[in-house]
């Protein structure tokens, strides 16, 4: 039981931390070096808020919704949850989390407004408790434990032998060597409900570990042409976001170690939403813009060969094949696809898709050809569709194909691709932009009647040449964008 009181407890904490200032809250840096792979500050203030709750004297006062939910959790569970938002002493302005998956460290750090509160509300849980280094260690039953010392509060992952203090101590060594920059403080310490500092570095070289080559390797080739990568890999990305009603939008940039704003340079034109007239209109769509100029055969080339080592490599007529088909591109690629018949999810009948390719002059014909000649020489049934489309099906598979030239556009796709107006959910979004990704869930939706959900669903991600945008937000609804999910849940047990 008590496992199951402190597993209700995190789930609140980092719900707050990780979806979410405090003029105590600088303080919270000095445990966080430069090195950190991954730093999260963020407002649980902000996102309690945006759940529905209240501001009560000493925390926040469920909301109704949430007390719905709470009505599921035992009485000892709804008092620990209770407690920790209305009297547990916390300060619920500002809160950070630390991740460094290569170093498995682990922890979230918050100031305290009751340091003595807080302690009550630990001994209450019946958590074992024990000084280490001169911290106020509370042992959970399982690999989690909450250190307290001077109105600060830090909740630490896994087993550290009785040594909670000296664990601790080792990140403010770490930090008083290298701190975070002064400009990463304050960009994710100001930001509204949640700020990012990635360190690209650490994190390339422990992708990189994980088996594909050496860590720059990652920032090599066409896709970072403009990118300054040596900047890139000794910086960080940065991002921040922030409730707005029923939606949250965020955004970021990579940055230098110096604070420089990274600006990609390179010949990149935006994207021609024209293609969009072939996304179906409740869809998730994909839109990416490809340098002017690219050593196309090189990129394709290296990458091979880092695949290779892993046993995944292409045949080399492939490769050349794939690396010509890039160079004859002209900078336009959209992939749409979604549902469209829930019943039948589990087959190719349940799903549509459709790939648009702008190509340079007189290309797009050529390939169409290729296509068709290609169908014909494997036997595949096949039949014309007016002058500028055919339709294959793939024998055994239930797949029929159709290819669509459209003067210097290329379509394929799993359905009839006829011209239509674009959605201008996907329209609009992706004016003036390098490309990105939209799912855009509407609420008549087939995924979304399956589950009852009330809302639809919008989630847009959007680059240009020195940001990178990241919105979600519900539509066909008012309210609260997380107060609206929790009046769902508690929905489902009333």
């Amino acid at each position: 039981m008590k496992k199951t009181i402190f597993a209700g407890l995190i789930a609140v904490l980092i719900l707050a931390v990780l979806t979410g200032c405090s003029k105590k809250s600088g303080n919270l840096y000095d445990c966080v070096s430069a090195d950190a792979m991954l730093v999260l500050s963020g407002s649980p203030a902000e996102t309690l808020k945006n759940i529905g709750c209240t501001p009560a004297s000493n925390g926040f006062e469920a909301s109704d919704a949430f007390k719905e939910l709470m009505a599921r959790f035992s009485g000892s569970e709804r008092e620990a949850i209770v407690g920790f938002l209305a009297g547990s002493g916390i300060d619920f302005s500002r809160a950070l989390t630390v991740v460094d998956i290569a170093k498995a460290h682990y922890f979230i750090t918050f100031m305290l407004d009751d340091e003595e509160s807080f302690r009550k509300w630990c001994e209450d849980r019946s958590f074992r408790a024990h000084d280490s280094s001169g911290y106020m260690i509370y042992k959970t039953p399982g690999e989690v434990s909450i250190a307290v010392k001077d109105s600060q509060a830090w909740v630490i992952f896994g087993y550290h032998k009785g040594k909670e203090g000296e664990y601790i101590n080792g990140f403010y060594s770490a930090a008083e060597k290298a701190p975070l920059p002064s400009w990463i403080r304050e960009k994710i310490d100001n930001a509204e409900a949640l700020g990012v500092s990635l360190n690209v570095g650490k994190y390339i070289e422990y992708v990189a570990s994980r088996g594909l080559g050496a860590g720059t390797a990652a920032l090599e080739g066409a896709m970072w042409q403009g990118y300054d990568t040596q900047a890139v890999m000794n910086g960080y990305f940065v991002y921040d976001c922030a409730f707005d009603g029923a939606a949250v939008r965020g955004k970021g940039s990579f940055y230098s170690a110096d604070g420089e704003k990274l600006v990609n340079k390179a010949k990149i034109r935006p994207v021609n939403t024209s293609l969009l007239r072939y996304a179906a209109e409740d869809a998730a769509v994909a839109m990416i813009s490809l340098p002017d100029s690219a050593d196309w055969y090189g990129t394709v080339d290296a990458l091979n060969q880092r695949l290779a080592k892993v046993g995944i490599g292409m045949d080399s007529h492939v490769a050349t094949m794939a690396a010509s088909v890039l160079e004859n591109i002209d900078h336009t690629v959209m992939l749409s696809g979604g549902v469209a018949n829930i019943s039948a999810m589990n087959s190719v009948d349940g799903w549509n898709g459709t790939i648009a390719v702008d190509f340079r002059e007189g290309k797009a014909y050529e390939y169409f050809e290729m296509i068709r000649s290609m169908a014909d020489n494997l036997g595949f049934p096949s039949s014309t569709v007016g002058g500028d489309a055919f339709s294959f099906s793939i024998p055994r598979s239930g797949v029929t194909v159709y290819v669509k030239n459209d003067g210097n556009a290329l379509i394929a796709s799993l359905s009839p691709t006829l011209p239509a107006d674009a959605n201008p959910a996907f329209a609009h979004a992706f004016d003036d932009t390098l490309g990105g990704m939209i799912i855009d869930i509407t609420k008549d939706n087939p995924l979304a009647q399956f589950v009852s959900l009330p809302f639809g669903l919008n989630m847009t991600y959007t680059a240009t040449a020195d940001e990178i945008k990241f919105d979600i937000y519900q539509t066909s609804t008012d309210g609260l964008f997380l107060a609206n999910f929790i009046e769902y849940f508690a929905e489902r047990v009333r």
